[in-house]
């Protein structure tokens, strides 16, 4: 059977490393941003969870897991959740919004 490793993730929601139980992966501040991180729930403590992994088995494919909007454990928000839900609604309705502009200026061209 394996086991999750611990990720870290900085408050604004960028993933620091998903092998965060090997201490030399693991930094104080954001290295895209400069905010402060964290490797556990704000509310229940529990770590975020990382790279599964098990014992013997070796990975060659690149860790692009996610990171988690909730804790695993106790469901609460992780405070990057907002900024992650607002960032990608805009980055979706923005599309069509773009599109409907672009068409309609196409058709005043005419």
């Amino acid at each position: 059977m394996g086991s999750y490793d611990t990720m870290q993730v900085c408050l604004k929601g960028h993933k620091i490393t998903s092998r965060g139980l090997n201490r030399e992966f693991l930094q104080d501040h954001c290295h895209k941003c400069g905010t402060q991180t964290t490797t556990s729930c704000m509310s229940c403590n529990s770590r975020i969870r990382g790279r599964y992994k098990v014992e013997g088995v070796v990975v060659l494919t690149p860790n692009e897991q996610p990171v988690p909007l909730n804790c695993h454990k106790c469901g609460a928000a992780h405070p990057w959740r907002k900024r992650f839900l607002a960032i990608n609604t805009t980055k979706f309705l923005g599309k069509p919004i773009k599109y409907a502009f672009d068409s309609m200026i196409g058709i005043f061209k005419r």
